[in-house]
């Protein structure tokens, strides 16, 4: 779950938790090292101990570890022409196999939060008069869509939430989505809120969108905000936060629907 003091995070198509990519990447390590060692175990003969002429279990695995990950102390060495043939290609392989895991990895994660900053500087270059939509329920993804319908270029959309899965459900679409909390002025300046242009708060919850309409008119006094309101008697509070238009989505479903029970034969063609 997403924690408000944690950094915002800029989701791109498909992204992959890192912990699940380490989760894959460990599995794969291990894998390696099991298959190597059943078959040493399998032709345990053809290896021979320097010390004491005896191969364990115990021997076994250290000979695995080592061969694997490095190439042996010398201590344990194969001497049958199969456990020399297949130390020379196979074991040679899942060394090189794993020792890649390994540097990749420790590239990512040493490398990630340099490798984030770049994304988001990259990102804020691009926007000019852009569209902050906050929160990516049900009304930020209509929203979403009928701008992306209407031919609003995608690149000039940015989705704030604080839900990774919904976050990750909006880079999909191939709109910007970052995974920040849109009540802070972090989350805000990162989507480069003082070039923007409009910013909607479509947050499911009033206290929330007052909250997004205060931070966001103090960061910007020319941006036109569109605050989405669930109870009528916060209209004016929205207002007064700095919104420019205050929608309710339910009124105005409850008002067609209406429309739409009061003229039905004016929109029913057949009647």
């Amino acid at each position: 779950m997403y924690r408000a003091y944690e950094k915002p995070i800029l989701y791109t198509r498909r992204r992959t938790s890192l912990g699940r990519i380490l989760l894959v990447r460990l599995t794969i390590v291990l894998g390696v090292f099991l298959v190597v060692f059943l078959i040493f175990l399998a032709h345990g003969d053809g290896i021979r101990d320097t010390i004491d002429g005896h191969i364990s279990i115990t021997d076994l695995i250290y000979f695995t570890v080592i061969t694997v990950s490095t190439v042996g102390y010398g201590d344990i060495v194969p001497v049958s022409t199969f456990a020399r043939l297949f130390d020379t290609f196979a074991v040679t392989i899942a060394r090189f196999t794993v020792w890649i895991i390994i540097l990749r990895t420790t590239y990512e994660l040493v490398l990630q939060k340099y490798l984030e900053a770049f994304k988001m500087e990259k990102l804020k270059k691009r926007l000019k008069n852009h569209i902050i939509v906050c929160g990516y329920g049900e009304l930020g993804r209509a929203v979403t869509e009928e701008l992306v319908d209407k031919e609003f270029d995608k690149e000039q959309i940015v989705i704030l939430d604080s839900d990774p899965l919904r976050s990750q459900a909006a880079a999909d679409t191939g709109v910007a989505a970052l995974c920040a909390d849109a009540t802070r002025e972090l989350s805000l300046t990162h989507a480069d809120i003082p070039d923007a242009a409009y910013l909607i708060a479509a947050a499911g919850r009033d206290d929330t969108n007052v909250l997004i309409c205060l931070t966001a008119r103090n960061m910007n006094l020319n941006l036109r905000i569109v605050c989405r309101v669930v109870e009528n008697e916060n209209v004016k509070l929205m207002t007064s936060s700095g919104a420019n238009s205050v929608i309710s989505p339910t009124r105005m479903a409850g008002t067609e629907i209406a429309r739409l029970v009061h003229a039905p034969a004016a929109n029913n063609p057949d009647a």
